[in-house]
């Protein structure tokens, strides 16, 4: 049975939800999602979780799972780096996970175990302030890694109500390449695909929304940040559990 609930919660550091998460897939997100619900971040020996067979399967929309698909997964995943921004303009670059086990327990049942790596430990564990939290079941439905993203930066910012932020932070923290929504109608496609997509996502399902407008601008009127305006929300969609829900 699953041990995922509604009603998990995610405690995640505010320079962690800075990331810039160019290579993490919608699952590995929300992978990543279920794996800070599991641990208690004030005690360093939750690093390690285990995820019965059957929800690591269902986390990670396979179908039916052989040994290669399950190494190519670890594999993915021990692989995924974050970079955290620094005061003097550079980065910090870190492994998230740096163990992956699939085994056998005490009666028989397969499970897969990960564990956090010791540099992404200060990221995770024994923090006090600037953090934020939310309930599980906001990202468990969203589909798409823009929609679970965006989420997240604007959560960070409930309680303040309003966030500005420049068009390029966005597109870093959202993970958009330079080379996606740079023809000639990127920006309405930006509006579009990206702003408008997920305003809607985020009414419907979560427990925020937002509306948005056109802060500073450059040459042309061109848009060089954008001010969100965050308030709550009771989301149209009942909040169920990824278990319960059906994942497109």
């Amino acid at each position: 049975m699953s041990e995922l609930f509604e009603t998990a919660i995610i405690e995640k550091r505010n320079v962690l939800n800075e990331i810039r998460a160019s290579n993490l897939t919608l699952q590995e997100l929300r992978f990543f999602s279920i794996y800070l619900s599991k641990i208690n971040p004030r005690d360093e020996n939750t690093r390690s979780v285990k995820f019965p067979f059957a929800d690591f399967k269902k986390i990670m929309d396979f179908g039916k799972l052989n040994i290669q698909q399950l190494k190519n997964s670890a594999d993915s995943i021990l692989g995924k780096k974050v970079f955290i921004p620094l005061e003097s303009g550079g980065f910090e670059g870190i492994v998230l996970f740096d163990k992956c086990k699939v085994d056998k327990n005490s009666n028989g049942e397969w499970f897969v175990e990960i564990s956090a790596s010791n540099a992404a430990m200060p990221l995770m564990f024994d923090f006090k302030e600037r953090y934020f939290r939310y309930e599980l079941w906001n990202a468990l439905r969203l589909k798409s890694p823009n929609q679970i993203r965006m989420y997240e930066i604007l959560k960070q910012y409930e309680n303040l109500g309003k966030r500005e932020i420049s068009v390029k932070d966005l597109r870093e923290l959202l993970g958009i390449s330079d080379t996606e929504y740079s023809s000639r109608t990127g920006w309405s496609d930006f509006k579009k695909g990206v702003l408008d997509s997920c305003q809607k996502a985020l009414k419907e399902i979560t427990d925020i929304s937002y509306t948005y407008e056109r802060g500073k601008t450059g040459t042309g009127g061109k848009w060089l940040t954008i001010i969100f305006h965050i308030s709550k929300n009771v989301p149209v969609n009942t909040q169920m559990t990824l278990f319960e829900s059906e994942i497109a």
